[in-house]
């Protein structure tokens, strides 16, 4: 499965396809090392667009965050983000085959 595929099917699941379209693009390590993805939306984009480094340990749940990001843009990083992602996560894992293998 892709980055691409797996923003669709999670969307669906856990979103019910309510966040828009998305660019999604893997970039090298050397792009951005201190950082395991990020997304960019203002009103200088149509669509949001998620980067997500190549050497991301666990990109299924790179992806998720980055998600929460688009979904909940004025949530900020802390813990109950990252309460989110772990339970978006866990269940994401559990309803959608091959996700943790990305």
């Amino acid at each position: 499965m892709n980055l691409p595929t797996a923003y669709r099917r999670i969307n669906k699941l856990l979103w019910l396809n309510r966040l828009p379209n998305t660019t999604i693009t893997v970039v090298e390590n050397e792009t951005m090392p201190q950082c395991l993805g990020m997304t960019l939306q203002d009103r200088d984009f149509v669509k949001p667009l998620i980067l997500v480094n190549a050497e991301a340990p666990n990109k299924g749940r790179t992806l998720i965050h980055e998600m929460l990001h688009v979904a909940e843009p004025h949530l900020p990083h802390g813990r109950t983000f990252e309460l989110l992602v772990n339970s978006y996560w866990r269940f994401a894992r559990k309803n959608i085959k091959g996700l943790d293998r990305l």
